[in-house]
């Protein structure tokens, strides 16, 4: 019996129309996964009827990546790395206690985003 398959090739993402000549739907199945396919959907064929036309499968939404970091860890790594270089130039043209605090609250802030934006996203 023959069976035609209709899927995506797991390697490339092409879309796949293939005739398997199988005993049973399970068994053409069983074939189109070592073929490394991923499957849509199988439909039997009767070889003494005409074909029927099988609409075109639907396109595949493209892949979206989505940022886990939120905007308010990403806001404070900024505003830590900020003081780090406004203070550093201002350390070492002054040399005084204020500016090396600066430089100190620039990293705390800049770690603790990070430290945090990793413990809230993974």
């Amino acid at each position: 019996m023959k069976f035609l398959v209709v899927g995506a090739n797991k390697e490339k993402g092409e879309d796949v129309t293939i005739e398997l000549d199988a005993p049973t739907p399970s068994a053409a199945e069983e074939m189109a996964h070592r073929l490394n396919l991923l499957i849509e959907r199988i439909d039997s064929v009767n070889p003494t009827a005409p074909p029927t036309p099988h609409p075109s499968p639907q396109p595949r939404p493209a892949v979206q990546t989505i940022e886990k970091t939120s905007k308010k860890w990403k806001l404070m790594m900024l505003a830590g790395a900020g003081l780090v270089l406004i203070g550093i130039p201002a350390f070492f043209s002054t040399q005084n206690t204020f500016s090396g605090l600066i430089v100190f609250a620039g990293l705390i802030l800049y770690i603790y985003a990070r430290l945090a934006a990793w413990w809230h996203h993974g």
